[in-house]
């Protein structure tokens, strides 16, 4: 599904990536650990590149349309398998049967039919968050590549969310803060840290020490 052959990425005369070769298989779930700083971000630019036809991405900045409602911004993801036609027309005037399979994305990720045609400016951060998620899940892709996806809301509803986002797509890919999330939904872990590869295994075979190697300076 994503392949990486020594790659190594540099910003400032700064090494980000140092000489990383990576493959993930379909049907694969990875989670990306690794303090600030680590490449995590770059590293997730650089799998989707290599089948973004097949990836829906939820970047870390959003990627929102500000001026744009909550709906139209999920519908974003449907833009590449919709006529052009229709997809101006549905930014004028809604289509009901368009709206009814956003609101339903929608309603899973707990984001209120009220929120439907408000800008997503006036949303909170967490709900803009998940709305981004919707966009993600609506594009109706096979693999989803997610920076930090649900940090921006409770633990609770990021257990709830991370298990709805591994239902719905075959392969995912998802930057982590929390050691517990990826532990406990993911069966495979990847440790970044100062642009190389420190840990890549089974989640089976990963401790809570394992990680905090990860993390350590």
């Amino acid at each position: 599904m994503y392949s990486i052959k020594n790659l190594s990425v540099a910003y400032k005369g700064h090494t980000v990536l140092n000489n990383i070769s990576l493959q993930i298989d379909a049907g694969e779930k990875v989670a990306i650990v690794g303090e600030s700083g680590a490449g995590k971000s770059t590293l997730l630019r650089h799998l989707y590149r290599a089948a973004p036809e097949k990836t829906a991405l939820c970047p870390q900045a959003l990627g929102l349309v500000p001026m744009l409602s909550t709906y139209h911004n999920v519908y974003i993801g449907s833009l590449s398998r919709r006529n052009s036609l229709v997809n101006v027309f549905n930014l004028i005037k809604p289509i009901q049967s368009f709206v009814d399979e956003v609101q339903n994305v929608a309603s899973e990720l707990e984001i209120d039919s009220h929120l439907m045609f408000k800008p997503v400016r006036q949303l909170s951060g967490g709900q803009q968050q998940r709305t981004a998620i919707a966009r993600a899940i609506y594009q109706d892709s096979p693999g989803f590549i997610g920076d930090e996806p649900v940090s921006a809301v409770d633990e609770l509803r990021a257990e709830k969310i991370m298990k709805l986002i591994l239902d719905k797509h075959e392969t995912v890919v998802c930057s982590l803060h929390d050691r517990d999330l990826a532990l406990n939904n993911f069966d495979r872990i990847i440790g970044l840290k100062g642009g190389e590869i420190a840990l890549d295994a089974a989640t089976e075979d990963v401790r809570k020490d394992d990680l905090d190697r990860v993390y350590q300076v």
